[in-house]
């Protein structure tokens, strides 16, 4: 068996940077106020609550698009995710950021 050493463990990757930690730290405080200033949905999508409880980003997900309020649209959750699923409802008009994986 001789002088064998020990095998080093790989680094667990880093589930999120530090980048976008400091990004969802500033939207954690933003998105209150959004939503306190755009109360209710913008989406008006057939399964909506009418109450905003989230924000729909409508352009990319990079660190300028995602903190640039006049590319937020205020959503209720169902809407949202309505959206998500059918890009195409209402001509187009709700865009969903490029990180949504879409599937046809």
């Amino acid at each position: 068996m001789g002088n064998t050493k020990p095998v080093e463990q790989p680094k667990s990757i880093n589930k999120e940077g530090e980048k976008m930690k400091d990004i969802k730290a500033e939207l954690k405080k933003k998105y209150p106020l959004f939503l306190k200033k755009n109360p209710f949905c913008n989406i008006e999508s057939p399964v909506c609550t009418k109450v905003a409880t989230c924000v729909n980003h409508t352009r990319g997900r990079g660190r300028d698009e995602i903190l640039n309020e006049d590319t937020w649209e205020s959503s209720c959750v169902p809407c949202n995710q309505f959206i998500e699923s059918h890009p195409d409802w209402n001509g187009g008009q709700h865009k969903i950021s490029p990180h949504t994986k879409q599937t046809k």
